[in-house]
């Protein structure tokens, strides 16, 4: 579907940008199985997930976690403490919106499996 679009490999799985401006993007983020994104939170900005089918794992505040239901909601705002776990067996992908700074370095990681924390 987004073949055309420029993927960006992750530790974790790939991202897929299909629009940004300023102050707001939205990509698809697909997480292989046993696979998932580092605990971090964002000082700058709010995070919107929608992911495609059940079965990922939202971690809020490093202890709550949610099964994530199929194209439900779900709203992080800045300084939200969060990771995405796929415990599948198959990969998954769900639809991320950032508003706010767009700045890589707005992502400040408390741990990570991939050694990405500084």
């Amino acid at each position: 579907m987004w073949t055309d679009l420029p993927k960006v490999d992750k530790p974790w799985g790939y991202e897929i940008t299909i629009f940004r401006d300023s102050n707001y993007w939205t990509k698809i983020l697909t997480i292989y199985p046993g696979e998932s994104l580092s605990l971090h939170y964002h000082e700058n900005r709010d995070e919107y997930l929608k992911p495609y089918e059940g079965g990922l794992i939202l971690t809020v505040n490093g202890a709550t976690n949610i099964k994530m239901k199929p194209w439900f909601q779900y709203s992080l705002p800045a300084n939200v403490i969060h990771r995405i776990t796929n415990p599948q067996k198959h990969s998954i992908s769900v639809v991320e919106v950032a508003v706010g700074s767009l700045e890589t370095n707005d992502i400040i990681r408390i741990h990570d499996k991939y050694r990405r924390c500084e």
